[in-house]
């Protein structure tokens, strides 16, 4: 790896065979960051995503816009500021329909646990 250079860059160089990889930056030893310069990302933990030779090619070929519709799309909204699928919304419209305190188990095990669950003060922002 070299740098950081003027702008505070480090750069590397690496001979990848023609695919797709995911991947994060580790700040500090132990901050695990997806690439701000890279909108890709995939997974569960949001690695950034390049694509590297032939699929690079085919996808840059391709005409990269496509209708989200309930034809072509599963989800279709909502969408957010810049025209993306906004995912956490999405899932949690899905996933609260019907959902009412009776019969919702997180409602019921903190009647159960109170205080047990309770942030201790320590943990709680100068905010609250």
């Amino acid at each position: 790896m070299d740098g950081p250079n003027s702008d505070g860059a480090f750069t590397t160089k690496l001979k990848l065979k023609a695919g797709r990889y995911e991947y994060k930056f580790v700040v500090d030893g132990h901050l695990w960051k997806a690439d701000p310069a890279n909108r890709q990302q995939a997974g569960f933990y949001n690695n950034s995503v390049v694509l590297v030779g032939e699929q690079a090619n085919l996808t840059r070929s391709a005409k990269g816009k496509f209708t989200i519709s309930k034809e072509t799309t599963f989800v279709t909204g909502p969408v957010d500021k810049d025209g993306y699928i906004d995912y956490t919304a999405a899932l949690n419209e899905r996933l609260r329909q019907g959902m009412t305190p009776e019969n919702n188990a997180n409602v019921l095990i903190w009647k159960a646990l109170g205080r047990i669950l309770r942030v201790p003060t320590w943990r709680r922002s100068s905010a609250s």
